[in-house]
């Protein structure tokens, strides 16, 4: 396989945050064990990853930003697809427990949130319930879920039609870069087996649905934001659209919009230097 200049600078990039001050830990509570990842010290920031995805997809970026605050990036249950948490119902505000839980049991009580793709759902949900505790918030990648209720977005009715084989998955998956990278074949076939056998098993469809029906209640409440909010889109989202994107910028009180440019909906992946700079930026500008 030949791999191109762009791929090694994003596997070295990865490389780089495994073997720096990104740590893996763990911490105890609802009778269980939880993984996080751990870099830095002073202000928190709670990284939230989005459905399908992982804690592992924030490493690049908390690297950008452990100079100069604490940054912690859970697997989150539900969204991982392999957490749930036990005898509870995937509800938002069951989710929004189990995040103040964990915050609760890493010792933390008031940090910044910050979340990717439907992460960000979940971290606008939980910055309106906490207003006290949420310093900012910020939401990378914002998911267009009104197209997903109309059915008008071709890569969410992909997701929910599932796949047949690890080749329509891949295409998937590439339609989600700007600039696909290439990994290693055992690598990406491992993950697009994970999402395939998670979409065919029907743990997707009800949580896109779930999303859907409980859109009223987070335009609501985005409505009511106190906190200073950052969205960043990216101009080759196929999850997203401009429209929604701007929408959501002039209903949200103190919103600042920020777009990149050459990047697909893994922003954290094609675009983690950049996306840590904006997000510095935001933070160090706050107020001003």
């Amino acid at each position: 396989m030949a791999w191109n200049t762009k791929s090694f600078e994003l596997l070295s990039r990865h490389v780089s945050a495994y073997l720096g001050g990104v740590k893996e830990k763990s911490c105890s509570f609802q009778g269980m064990e939880w993984k996080y990842l751990d870099a830095g010290s002073g202000e928190v920031v709670l990284c939230l990853h989005g459905l399908g995805s992982s804690k592992v997809q924030w490493r690049a970026f908390m690297a950008s930003l452990a100079k100069h605050y604490r940054v912690v990036s859970p697997d989150v249950p539900v969204f991982s697809l392999r957490l749930d948490i036990p005898e509870t119902e995937h509800t938002k505000r069951n989710i929004a427990n189990w995040i103040t839980a964990f915050m609760g049991a890493i010792g933390e009580r008031e940090f910044h949130i910050v979340g990717h793709g439907s992460g960000g759902g979940a971290a606008s949900y939980l910055a309106h319930a906490l207003s006290d505790s949420v310093k900012t918030l910020a939401w990378f990648n914002p998911p267009d879920m009104e197209a997903v209720r109309k059915g008008e977005n071709v890569a969410w009715e992909r997701v929910k039609a599932g796949f047949d084989t690890v080749e329509q998955a891949e295409a998937h998956l590439n339609s989600l870069f700007y600039d696909p990278p290439q990994f290693p074949e055992i690598v990406k076939r491992f993950y697009m087996k994970k999402i395939m056998d998670a979409v065919n098993r029907g743990e997707i469809v009800p949580l896109i649905d779930k999303a859907v029906d409980s859109l009223p209640l987070l335009m609501a409440q985005l409505r009511e934001l106190r906190q200073e909010t950052l969205l960043v889109d990216a101009d080759h989202d196929v999850l997203s659209s401009r429209a929604w994107v701007c929408e959501l910028d002039a209903l949200i009180p103190n919103c600042t919009l920020v777009t990149i440019e050459r990047c697909g909906q893994r922003s954290l992946t094609e675009k983690p230097d950049q996306l840590a700079e904006i997000y510095l930026n935001f933070l160090k500008t706050r107020g001003s």
